[in-house]
């Protein structure tokens, strides 16, 4: 094949936005998309602000230390807002890895279950069997209750 075929393919999908019709069988390996409206990137390729189709919000993902994509919403439809909330988000982000911080917070809830499995398996092997039994009480107590410890209500 010739490079100047592979050249006019390239302007044909720069300008029409899709895949020509016929497309040569050695070029159908390389999978040649072009590049879409509703991506941009930003911070050398390191966050990507992009559009769902079924949003009009954009989404952020970007790449910490872990080399894994982190994905989270702007909250924003214009473009200039979620550039500029992105480019914060992503700051933020790289400054809590390097505080040693979680980048995600975890619900009471979820935290509660773990430290309920935790204890139920000191439980069966003997370790402080009727503490432990007390402390899963209060953990699968509504929160609202926790508030109200020690406080009398008024009828």
């Amino acid at each position: 094949m010739k490079q100047i075929d592979f050249l006019q393919l390239a302007a044909q999908l720069q300008s029409s936005g899709q895949a020509p019709a016929v497309m040569p069988p050695s070029l159908v390996r390389l999978n040649i998309t072009a590049r879409k409206e509703t991506t941009h990137h930003m911070r050398d390729g390191e966050v990507v602000l992009y559009q769902r189709s079924d949003s009009s919000v954009w989404q952020v993902r970007y790449k910490l230390s872990d080399r894994r994509w982190h994905c989270v919403s702007t909250r924003h439809r214009r473009l200039d807002w979620a550039m500029r909330v992105a480019g914060e988000m992503y700051d933020r982000a790289r400054f809590r890895e390097e505080e040693g911080l979680p980048q995600k917070t975890r619900r009471f809830d979820a935290i509660a279950r773990e430290c309920c499995k935790a204890l139920e398996q000191e439980i069966e092997r003997g370790i402080r069997r009727e503490t432990n039994k007390d402390y899963i009480r209060c953990c699968r107590r509504p929160k609202t209750d926790h508030l109200n410890l020690g406080v009398p209500t008024q009828n």
